[in-house]
């Protein structure tokens, strides 16, 4: 009972409002201190979306959709900027992938 409880607290509109909130925070925290351009931002973002959009469709869940992710944003890194991304760049960039998963359960 209680976690049913809980579990509808945890996905009504407030809470869910300020894990968005906070996701933003946390994005902008992040440029600010250099850990990520808002140019991956951009790149992260749509990379995101374009696999929620498709995944069904390619047949692919769970762990296969990080692996999409990572070879897609090393793919586009590569093409915007010229160089390879470091392995930070790239953990930074799962980071903020995991953020926008957990927000959106």
């Amino acid at each position: 009972m209680n976690s049913i409880i809980l579990m509808s607290i945890l996905m009504s509109t407030p809470v869910l409002s300020l894990l968005s909130i906070g996701l933003v925070v946390l994005i902008g925290f992040l440029i600010n201190k250099k850990y990520v351009s808002k140019k991956n931002v951009d790149i992260i973002m749509k990379i995101f979306e374009n696999i929620e959009n498709n995944y069904k469709s390619w047949g692919i869940e769970g762990n296969e959709k990080m692996d999409v992710f990572i070879k897609e944003f090393i793919d586009r890194y590569k093409a915007d900027n010229g160089t390879v991304p470091t392995d930070d760049i790239i953990k930074n960039a799962v980071k903020i992938v995991e953020k926008l998963v957990n927000a959106q359960k």
